[in-house]
């Protein structure tokens, strides 16, 4: 194998068509959501679970938006990524919505709130995502369901 052929195969592909789409608008807004939140509670000095929990979602929502954007999820094929999407979608926006509860409930401070609210934002496109993915996912289907169901998925279709 040539260097040339070497390099070709370590080219990174992206997908700019993914922000066109449904699922990668979804992307896009969680992202920014919860990096907003995650600002509005650092902006006001908010005990740390405030500021863990948003966090540690920024993280995760860049890393699922990268996996879609740049086609990693084609590359690395022995996950199963729409499940652990739909895993990550239902138990954060379970956490997020306690945790921004408790914040819009407990404070006054104007930082603390618009943190709260935008955690609430979090959550209802978390929970979008959530359906919209599980629909889109098929479990022991024939074939040919299989491929009707993939044809209506909200997945990017690549062009290959």
């Amino acid at each position: 194998m040539s260097n040339m052929d070497r390099t070709c195969e370590n080219t990174m592909e992206v997908d700019v068509s993914f922000l066109k789409t449904l699922r990668g608008g979804l992307k896009t807004a969680e992202l920014v959501s919860v990096l907003v939140a995650f600002i509005c509670f650092a902006a006001s000095s908010s005990v740390g679970t405030y500021l863990m929990v948003p966090g540690v979602e920024t993280i995760i929502a860049l890393f699922f938006f990268l996996l879609y954007f740049l086609k990693l999820n084609k590359k690395i094929t022995m996950f199963f990524w729409p499940l652990i999407d739909i895993f990550n979608a239902v138990i954060s926006a379970i956490i997020i919505f306690i945790v921004c509860a408790i914040a819009v409930a407990g404070h006054d401070n104007g930082g603390t709130v618009a943190g709260g609210v935008f955690g609430f934002i979090v959550t209802i496109l978390l929970s979008v995502d959530a359906f919209l993915l599980f629909r889109s996912v098929t479990f022991n289907q024939p074939a040919s369901a299989t491929k009707t169901e993939q044809e209506k998925s909200v997945f990017p279709k690549s062009a290959n």
